[in-house]
């Protein structure tokens, strides 16, 4: 198993693929166009710091994520706050989603920070930054969406260009967001399993 990171508000995030090799030589290429790499790999698996990939189950069509939690006493309130706000309903997200994570997440400091109704989405954080989304839509693709972050705007580019030549799908090409904040500057970019994969520049130009 690679070597534990600690992230900031996801410990790791999990996608599973249908061809291995065919998602390494994507995501090498992907991250090492934002100054990164793959940080261990074995027989059927391999990471990037907190991304783990691997082909052992059919390709993701939920994601799997994991909060991190600064000890046992803060994983049993997680567990039971979500327990108790109707951890059982795997439906779309809506009004009892945003119920379930507004009290699943509040033992870890998280709260609603951004909201589109229009949307039926928001954003989770400690502070005025979300750092997690819920969205009500009709299934399109496997749901899975996964960020890096980048320097710079030309970091971006870079990402984007290596994706689609690394046999990726266009979702989303360079340039600013600005639903999300005036200088969001991101590009989307489908895998060969479908999952979003997204390079953003927060910094303005």
């Amino acid at each position: 198993m690679p070597e534990s990171h600690a992230g900031r508000l996801l410990d790791h995030v999990h996608v599973r693929v249908s061809d291995v090799e065919a998602s390494k030589r994507f995501y090498r290429s992907v991250l090492q166009a934002v100054g990164l790499d793959i940080t261990a790999e074995g027989d059927g698996w391999f990471a990037a710091d907190e991304l783990f990939v691997s082909s052992d189950g059919p390709p993701t069509r939920d994601l799997h994520f994991a909060f991190k939690a600064v000890d046992r006493e803060t994983v049993e309130r997680f567990h039971e706050a979500g327990i108790l706000a109707g951890g059982r309903d795997n439906g779309r997200a809506g009004e009892r989603n945003y119920q379930f994570f507004q009290r699943a997440l509040a033992p870890l400091g998280y709260g609603i920070v951004l909201e589109f109704p229009d949307w039926k989405a928001a954003g989770f954080g400690t502070d005025e930054k979300p750092e997690f989304w819920i969205s009500e839509r009709e299934p399109y693709g496997t749901g899975s969406h996964v960020a890096f972050a980048c320097p710079d705007r030309a970091t971006v580019d870079a990402f984007h260009d290596a994706a689609l030549e690394a046999g990726g799908r266009d979702n989303g090409g360079p340039g600013v967001r600005e639903q999300y904040h005036a200088s969001y500057y991101g590009a989307f970019i489908l895998d060969p399993d479908g999952n979003n994969v997204e390079a953003v520049c927060h910094r303005p130009q």
